[in-house]
């Protein structure tokens, strides 16, 4: 099935039980393979910042600069060394 069936929609997040991510339309995602559907980081790339200022969403960071996930990425992933065990949670 197309993305665009799925577009404004919403999903379970994928570390943080009861949470929910939003599912938006982008004109950077390729509709003609897959689902045509990425995941965003608005802190930490361009495209995903302008879709999320777009759709008045927050920039949350998810990772301090030493490397390491902070709370906002969940229980699962806080304090985990993000190339290390945190790749593997």
């Amino acid at each position: 099935f197309p993305g665009v069936d799925l577009a404004d929609g919403s999903c379970a997040h994928p570390t943080i039980h009861g949470r929910g991510s939003p599912l938006l339309p982008a004109n950077h995602v390729t509709m003609s393979k897959g689902t045509g559907l990425v995941h965003t980081a608005p802190a930490h790339g361009m495209e995903d910042y302008s879709v999320a200022s777009h759709h008045q969403l927050p920039t949350v960071l998810h990772f301090f600069s030493c490397g390491f996930f902070t709370e906002a990425a969940g229980p699962k992933l806080q304090n985990k060394n993000v190339l290390e065990e945190g790749n593997e949670a």
